[in-house]
């Protein structure tokens, strides 16, 4: 034979072998990459990956202010419940709670909030993992943990002092949890259970994922008729979906049955499905869309997304999606079809909404981030093989499967950090300027500006800043405070305020000042990394 002859064949037989690696079966994928990690190394590298999730969580978090007018009524309506104004009910009140909570193990800092983001983000990374290994195999697995740990999008909703991330948390430990009762005949109904409590409460915490609900119902409702097929057990096909709609059922109702409780003993108390259903039925259109279909707003958050983590991992999406479409479509497995339909589902749902509702907001795509890391997962645990295909067969195995490994996960990473590190590193430097005034130990606070309500005003010493204080300069002393956040960089040389205006010959003369970032900027994902520039000053003044 000759040497092209035998090129040719050598090229179709990698081909075929490509072509069949691309459609792999849950089980092959889980034995083989089982053999490709030694002992300890993939749970070594999963907690790598964890702990750098949490870092770029963290980073920074204890000098964070709300990033928008959402973020204030979250930080406040917990410390209004605590201080005698009531059960929460209409928004989001499970969320509410547990900031409050927060709160009385915390005290009242500004950054609790936005803290329970960040652990319920890292959690996040862990479910996701999980849930990839157990979904498409255990490489698959791995490389979702990373991208959920390092995309931009993740990164910055897991910062928030609202519960997008939370509510996904929940969701996506529902899917977990009903995987598991997948594999798990014995104990499947109370797996089922468990997760259907957990998607109900999350509607609680925001019901941005609501269409998770009618999704884990059509996947216990495929189930029970798969068993039924296989079985003929009646019994056996209903109790899934029962046990399911059972655990939903009361996640939801027992917050009203303690609110009730709470009514007749004499607590306010606002119901909370009440709450619910405004919150899915009665939230006002914020974009007209002019007519029943309307394509720029039908890919309003492919826009948004595409915007933040760039046109190629948006191309990735795509590519991944049909990738996995076609293994479902193989292989008929049911893991897969489930999790290619987590992405499915909230992704049509997210889109849909802006046409039919006519809501368009760009945080809202938070709405389909569920299965990103999934199909993004799945492609690069493909790309993965298919290089394990052409690679030399000198080469050991097993080491080189663990260097792809590590290098795949250090350059997602380390992108992920490198695109979100101006974000991890900002601050509005509210929380460094409260430092400086308790340092201060002075005898009266005059503040001006809306966050420092939140700061002092509990506070016996602390007054709102009225200029109206200030016209007789024989009230102030020399133990007397002012703390003024005004636009602009400290280096602007700017006045300070109108308020302070003709106050310098009172004696008036600054401690120090700091220049961060206006809180009052919608950092509701939009902005570019560009547009993260200094335009804050806080500035304490003493007399």
């Amino acid at each position: 034979m000759g040497e092209p002859e035998a090129r040719i064949r050598s090229l179709h037989s990698l081909f075929a072998l490509h072509t069949s690696m691309i459609v792999v079966r849950s089980q092959p994928e889980s034995a083989t990459i089982t053999k490709l990690f030694p002992t300890g190394a993939e749970r070594n590298i999963a907690i790598g990956i964890i702990l750098a999730g949490f870092y770029f969580r963290l980073a920074n978090i204890f000098d964070q202010a709300p990033l928008s007018i959402d973020d204030n009524y979250y930080v406040t309506w917990p410390k209004e419940m605590l201080a005698g104004s009531g059960f929460p009910g209409i928004m989001k009140p499970l969320w509410v709670t547990m900031i409050a909570i927060g709160y009385l193990v915390m005290s009242y800092r500004l950054y609790v909030a936005a803290l329970l983001s960040v652990f319920c983000g890292t959690l996040t990374v862990a479910v996701m993992y999980r849930l990839g290994s157990r979904l498409f195999g255990r490489s698959t697995g791995i490389y979702a943990g990373v991208l959920s740990a390092s995309l931009l999008t993740y990164i910055h909703l897991s910062r928030w002092s609202q519960g997008h991330m939370t509510s996904m948390l929940l969701c996506i430990t529902a899917a977990l949890m009903f995987e598991e009762g997948m594999r798990c005949p014995r104990r499947r109904s109370i797996y089922l259970g468990f997760s259907g409590v957990l998607v109900g409460a999350s509607l609680y915490v925001h019901a941005i994922f609501m269409i998770m609900v009618p999704l884990l119902v059509l996947w216990a409702i495929g189930d029970g008729v798969a068993n039924l097929r296989r079985h003929g057990d009646f019994k056996e096909a209903i109790t899934g979906p029962l046990f399911l709609t059972t655990g939903i059922g009361l996640s939801i109702i027992a917050p009203e049955m303690i609110v009730s409780v709470a009514r007749i003993s004499g607590v306010n108390a606002a119901s909370w499905i009440g709450g619910l259903y405004e919150t899915i039925f009665g939230f006002p259109s914020t974009l007209a869309t002019g007519s029943s279909f309307d394509l720029q707003a039908l890919l309003a958050y492919v826009h948004v997304f595409s915007e933040n983590e760039g046109k190629i991992m948006t191309f990735a999406v795509v590519l991944g999606t049909g990738m996995l479409a076609w293994q479902a479509w193989k292989s008929r497995s049911g893991s897969v079809l489930r999790g290619l339909s987590i992405f499915i589902f909230t992704f049509g749902f997210s889109e849909l909404s802006t046409v039919f509702k006519g809501v368009q907001m760009a945080k809202f795509v938070t709405s389909f981030l569920p299965g990103i890391p999934l199909v993004l997962g799945y492609l690069l645990a493909t790309l993965a093989r298919t290089i394990s295909v052409i690679q030399p067969t000198n080469w050991h195995v097993g080491r080189s499967a663990m260097v792809r490994v590590v290098v795949v996960c250090g350059l997602v990473a380390g992108w992920g950090y490198w695109h979100s590190k101006a974000r991890i590193e900002w601050t509005t430097g509210h929380n460094d300027a409260y430092v400086l005034v308790q340092r201060l130990r002075p005898e009266r606070i005059f503040y001006s500006g809306s966050i420092w309500d939140f700061y002092f005003g509990g506070m016996a010493n602390a007054l709102p800043f009225d200029s109206g204080g200030f016209e007789r300069p024989s009230k102030l002393s020399g133990q007397d405070v002012v703390v003024v956040t005004r636009p602009g960089a400290c280096e602007d040389n700017q006045q300070a305020s109108d308020e302070l205006a003709g106050l310098q010959s009172s004696g008036l003369h600054l401690i120090g000042s700091l220049s961060a970032f206006d809180h009052t900027l919608r950092h509701d994902i939009e902005p570019t990394l560009a547009e993260l520039g200094k335009s804050t000053c806080h500035e304490v003044y003493s007399f």
